[in-house]
């Protein structure tokens, strides 16, 4: 690997670099000669050898410290799929196709009432249904997680007693609203609205509630309830099934509901 070659051709330098200190070490304690004027300009001579071949020591070493620990040019990630790449190579492409951010943190979606996690690690870009997706386990319980990214609604929240947007008071952080899906082995597939914090600058997603909306519903639309003002109120249409409705007909009951938003979670 590039690590092994590196110390072979270092070691080799210093010991170059070592020995020829040494030989003029030696050099200037021998006292042998017959004009001690031209011992003199050879002595001085040496010395300015020594000190260069001390300077160059120094900057072996230092270059050394430096290319192992502060780059990560020798630093490999093993994938899931047991592929090996370096770590300057490992983007997460949800993160990176949604957000333009550059990061190997993934965006998990945590599962409501659950210790379970989706890392989602793939993403659709075509089709009427554009979703980022992942897997998870609970126990003996296995499903997947849907997020469909093109309902992402970004919040400009302003907090109770508040003139300041969050976007003013830190401006690395994004509030954003999500619908998600989950499907297990059963026939059910459960619809909840994630509300999530993004940080720019650290390149990571953080869950911070999520609102059930219902089993094998349509989401219709998702907006603010103001697109031009600052609010903290979000507006939720869906298709759900009716009381006389069989859960395999498609849902036509058409429901709104008006959700206050703050940065601790939703409430009606």
């Amino acid at each position: 690997m590039r690590c092994a070659w590196y110390l072979s051709i270092t070691q080799g330098i210093v010991l170059i670099l070592f020995n020829s200190a040494r030989f003029v070490y030696e050099a200037l304690h021998k006292g042998h000669g017959a004009m001690s004027v031209k011992r003199d300009k050879g002595k001085s001579m040496a010395r300015k050898i020594l000190l260069l071949i001390v300077g160059l020591l120094v900057l072996v070493v230092l270059a050394g410290v430096y290319r192992f620990n502060f780059t990560n040019d020798d630093l490999y990630v093993v994938k899931e799929d047991g592929s090996v790449i370096p770590l300057d190579e490992d983007v997460d492409k949800v993160m990176l196709t949604l957000f333009s951010i550059k990061t190997h943190k993934a965006w998990s979606i945590q599962l409501p009432e659950s210790q379970a996690e989706a890392r989602l690690t793939s993403i659709s870009l075509s089709g009427d249904r554009r979703f980022a997706s992942g897997d998870y386990q609970d126990g003996p319980e296995r499903g997947s997680v849907h997020l469909d990214y093109m309902k992402i609604v970004t919040l400009n929240h302003v907090a109770d007693g508040e003139e300041e947007r969050v976007s003013d008071t830190n401006s690395d952080e994004m509030l954003f609203v999500a619908p998600f899906f989950v499907s297990n082995q059963g026939s059910g597939v459960f619809a909840y609205l994630g509300l999530f914090s993004i940080n720019h600058k650290l390149g990571d997603i953080e869950q911070l509630d999520s609102y059930f909306i219902g089993d094998r519903v349509e989401i219709s639309a998702l907006q603010t309830e103001e697109p031009f003002d600052v609010t903290s109120s979000v507006s939720l249409s869906y298709l759900t099934h009716g009381d006389e409705q069989a859960m395999a007909e498609a849902p036509a009951n058409k429901v709104t509901k008006l959700l206050k938003v703050t940065r601790e979670g939703f409430s009606e």
